[in-house]
């Protein structure tokens, strides 16, 4: 992946600059990139940073440690996530994906998943939307679930084909009210793609399957889904043994500097 990274030094240097002791340090980022040569940090938010750990192998780490989490290191976490994507719903705001060397979306940051049909309270707006129109009961958004997935997906794809964020033009307050009003940018109807972004903030299917459905109708997406399918399960089938192998010389790195 390539760009601009950090090393840890640059991390530290950051951290003391910003006011705060670089002693809070989370232990297991230095223990990730001390394991993994040629690793470095190429994402930092508020409470974590993004680390490449080897081509294609990117691992999400507490910028703190969290003492009440006896595993400081998360591949092993966010393999488990990805485990229980079936039953839980993570949001999907764009800051949220990735795109690979061969050109492919990758989702990002499992930190914050909810379980289908629990309340959805967090959330980044347009990929999410609250309004009066919620049932009564529900989160700020509504409930995770097909609706709240294939909403913030539309907002997703619009971002694709427009290259900007659906109402990017104007301020965050209004973009806001205009969601709490149920308003959406207007899609052109004989644009089959932007008919799926339509239906999509409108809640139209039931299951994100139907969407996935929907999508292979396109002009040429089924041979690519069919393809993209295949080569996800020889993708995965490489990866997490990449990551067994990362997460031992992870756990060594970490009983080293425990032991030193």
């Amino acid at each position: 992946m390539k760009g601009f990274t950090w090393t840890y030094a640059s991390l530290s240097d950051y951290y003391v600059r910003s006011g705060r002791d670089a002693r809070n340090l989370n232990p297991a980022i230095q223990a990730v990139l001390t394991a993994c040569p040629g690793s470095g940090i190429f994402g930092r938010g508020a409470n974590s940073v993004l680390i490449e750990a080897t081509s294609g192998i990117v691992t999400k780490v507490d910028l703190e440690e969290k003492h009440d989490d006896p595993e400081e290191d998360q591949l092993h976490r966010e393999q488990e996530v990805l485990d229980l994507l079936n039953q839980q719903d993570p949001p999907c705001p764009f800051l949220n994906i990735l795109v690979d060397d061969h050109d492919r979306l990758r989702l990002i940051d499992f930190g914050y998943t909810v379980r289908i049909g629990a309340r959805l309270d967090v959330g980044y707006e347009p990929y999410v939307r609250q309004g009066r129109w919620r049932e009564k009961g529900t989160g700020q958004f509504g409930r995770a679930g097909p609706g709240t997935e294939q909403f913030a997906l539309a907002s997703v794809f619009w971002y694709m084909v427009r290259g900007s964020e659906a109402y990017g033009e104007v301020d965050f307050v209004t973009k806001v009210n205009r969601m709490i009003e149920g308003q959406v940018p207007d899609t052109d109807p004989d644009d089959p793609v932007d008919c799926i972004i339509g239906r999509c903030w409108q809640e139209h299917y039931a299951r994100v399957a139907d969407l996935v459905e929907d999508i292979k109708t396109l002009p040429g997406a089924e041979s690519h889904v069919e393809e993209a399918l295949a080569q996800r399960k020889d993708r995965e089938s490489r990866n997490k043994k990449t990551c067994e192998e990362l997460y031992s010389k992870i756990q060594a790195a970490m009983q080293d500097e425990t032991e030193r």
